[in-house]
C-alpha cells in the first residue's frame, strides 16, 4: 500500500508544495522587507493563470514560453501596484494595511470575474497531462517541469539576497530601514524592487500551475490561505524557511487527498498550522530563543 498509494501521494506532494513555495515567497518577502502583509497576493496568481492561460490561446505555440511574457509583465504590474497603492501603507497601521490589501483583493477578483466570466478555464495539451509511470500513478510532465523551474527559481532567488550588491541592500533594508537610509541606500527603489519581483514570483507561479489546474477567478483565494500558512510555518519573514514548508503543506495536502475525500484534503494542512500556532507560534524553521 506504501508504494502504491502513499509513496506517489508524496512524491505530488514535493511537486506541488514546489510551487506553494513560489507563491509564499513573494508574501514572505512582502512582509519581511516591508511589513506589509498583501491578501491580494492570491489574485496576482490567478492574474497569471490568465495571462498564460490567453497566451496559449491566441498564440497557440508552447504555452512555456509564456514566461517570457509573464514574468516581465507582472515585474512591471509589481512596481506601479507599490507607487501607486502600497508606498502609501507602509507607516501605517496594520489593520489599515490589511484592509487595503482585502479591498483590492475583492477589487480584482470582481474585475476578473466581469471580464472573464465565472467559468472555468482548463488547458487542454495531451502532452501535459503525460509522465513517468510509478507504481500504479503516473507524475506528469507538467507537476516536474513546475517543480524544476520553481527550485532553480527559488535558489536563485537565495543566491541574489546572499551574494549580489542589491540582494545586500535588500536585507539591510529589512533589518534597519533608517540605517539603510544612513548608509546611502535607496530605500524607496528597493521597495519598489522586492514588490517587483514579489508579483513576477506570483505570476510565475500562475504559469506553472495552469497546466494541471483550472483557473477561474476567485481561485487566488484558495492560494493565499495557503501562502499564508506557509510562511507562519516557515517564520513570518524569513525566506529559507518557505521552501520548506511549502514542501510540507504540499505533501500534507496530498496525503489528506489520499486518505479523504478531496473536499478534506485542506482539513490536514490547517490541522499542523493549529499545531504550529499553539506550541511553536514562531515557526517550524525558527530556532526556539
Amino acid at each position: 500500500m506504501f508504494q502504491a498509494e502513499v509513496l506517489p501521494a508524496i512524491i505530488n506532494g514535493i511537486l506541488t508544495g514546489s510551487v506553494y513555495g513560489l507563491i509564499a515567497v513573494g508574501l514572505s518577502l512582502c512582509f519581511g522587507l516591508m511589513g506589509i502583509l498583501n491578501f491580494a497576493h492570491g489574485s496576482i496568481v490567478m492574474l497569471g493563470m490568465y495571462a498564460t492561460y490567453y497566451f496559449y490561446t491566441l498564440s497557440g505555440v508552447n504555452v512555456y514560453w509564456a514566461i517570457l511574457l509573464v514574468v516581465p509583465l507582472f515585474f512591471i504590474f509589481g512596481v506601479i501596484l507599490h507607487g501607486g497603492l502600497f508606498r502609501f501603507m507602509l507607516d501605517a497601521p496594520h489593520n489599515n494595511q490589511i484592509l487595503v490589501s482585502i479591498g483590492l483583493l475583492i477589487f480584482v477578483n470582481n474585475l476578473a470575474m466581469m471580464i472573464f466570466s465565472p467559468n472555468v478555464r482548463t488547458l487542454q495539451i495531451s502532452f501535459l497531462g503525460q509522465g513517468i509511470s510509478f507504481g500504479e500513478s503516473i507524475l506528469s510532465f507538467s507537476r516536474l517541469l513546475a517543480f524544476a523551474m520553481a527550485l532553480v527559481m527559488f535558489s536563485s532567488l537565495i543566491l541574489f539576497l546572499k551574494f549580489s550588491h542589491t540582494g545586500k541592500a535588500l536585507r539591510a533594508c529589512s533589518q534597519n530601514r533608517d540605517g539603510a537610509k544612513i548608509c546611502g541606500i535607496d530605500v524607496p527603489k528597493i521597495y519598489s524592487l522586492s514588490f517587483a519581483i514579489t508579483a513576477a514570483f506570483a505570476g510565475l507561479a500562475g504559469l506553472l500551475i495552469l497546466p494541471f489546474s483550472g483557473v477561474y477567478p476567485e481561485i487566488g483565494d484558495t492560494f493565499i490561505l495557503t501562502a499564508f500558512i506557509i510562511i507562519v510555518l516557515g517564520g513570518m519573514g524569513r525566506i529559507g524557511g518557505t521552501f520548506w514548508a511549502a514542501v510540507l503543506i504540499g505533501v500534507a495536502e496530498a496525503l489528506g487527498a489520499t486518505f479523504m475525500t478531496s473536499s478534506l484534503k485542506y482539513l490536514v494542512p490547517f490541522l499542523i498550522f493549529i499545531i504550529v500556532l499553539l506550541f511553536r507560534p514562531a515557526g517550524l524553521f525558527v530556532k526556539a530563543s
